[in-house]
């Protein structure tokens, strides 16, 4: 009774679902408060999401039918009550895109969108949804679906930049759309920097310099690493030295840190992606055995014969 459903901020869907009922036994004559033990109906809430530009619906059923069953009560704070079976089952559900907001980074900042919160489906799997997205200006800030999440990256300092995505769900509907990126200068003087390496790659160089936003304003300084699972690395003069450990991959961030002579300091931070390599297996050749006749003797271990470092 008195169902109600709030609406989120900026029109996203519902964030709450209040559910009040009083279960009827028979013919009305006796009502269920809750103060006892007794069931006499079952409430399935299950909330998806309502999108602003798409369809939703509500049903409540018991038998399979989609239609709501209700009539009209004259008793104080009722306006409904639902004719179903012994169980009662209500389900809110949508179906539709929820429009990306505008967002505010800053330069060298990235950022990930969850696309999967966004294409509201009970219909398809999500892999069955197609997301095309492009910036308007590439330059300055890039973008880059990679499974359910849309990555962005702002290349360039301060600016607005406009990305256009377009959803083709698995009936061949389009939805498209658009939403702006507002780039703003890095506050301090240091920026991060993103590397991608293979697994096994040895020893790799970066120069100190990279991780000043202005080259000429560089000064003289001191660096400082924080240490991370996956990488071996160390400042080598005005180098920074790091090596992917032996048959690892995968991605790891490194906290660069830059103080200058009057031990003002800044830090910011190295991404590292470390691409998988298929490594042949390695096979020990066996030694010559003599074995007695009737007699046992033990090989090496077979995880000493061969191995598979991937």
């Amino acid at each position: 009774e008195n169902s109600t459903a709030g609406v989120a901020e900026g029109g996203n869907g519902l964030t709450g679902f209040q559910l009040n009922y009083v279960a009827v036994a028979g013919s009305g004559e006796k009502r269920s408060t809750g103060r006892d033990k007794a069931v006499l109906a079952r409430v399935d809430l299950r909330v998806v999401g309502c999108p602003s530009n798409g369809t939703s619906s509500v049903r409540l059923d018991a038998a399979g039918q989609r239609q709501p069953l209700y009539t009209t009560l004259q008793a104080p704070g009722v306006a409904h009550r639902f004719q179903t079976g012994p169980e009662l089952w209500v389900e809110i559900a949508g179906e539709g895109l929820l429009a990306l907001d505008d967002r505010v980074m800053t330069f060298g900042e990235r950022q990930s969108i969850d696309l999967e919160a966004h294409a509201i489906t009970q219909k398809w799997s999500s892999e069955d949804i197609t997301w095309q997205v492009w910036s308007a200006d590439p330059e300055r800030l890039t973008v880059e679906v990679d499974g359910r999440y849309l990555a962005l990256r702002a290349v360039q300092d301060e600016g607005q930049v406009s990305v256009f995505y377009r959803v083709i769900w698995p009936d061949g509907q389009v939805d498209d759309g658009d939403f702006a990126v507002l780039v703003n200068a890095a506050v301090g003087r240091l920026a991060p920097v993103f590397l991608q390496v293979e697994e096994d790659a040895g020893t790799q160089h970066l120069d100190l310099g990279a991780f000043f936003i202005d080259k000429l304003a560089a000064v003289n300084g001191h660096w400082s690493l924080q240490d991370a699972t996956g990488l071996q690395a160390k400042i080598d003069g005005e180098e920074l030295l790091f090596a992917p450990v032996a048959d690892w991959y995968g991605h790891q961030v490194l906290a660069v840190t830059w103080c200058d002579e009057a031990e003002q300091c800044e830090t910011t931070t190295l991404e590292i992606e470390i691409a998988a390599v298929n490594d042949a297996p390695r096979i020990v050749a066996l030694a010559p055995q003599a074995v007695a006749v009737g007699g046992v003797r033990l090989g090496p271990a077979l995880s000493e014969v061969a191995s598979d470092p991937d």
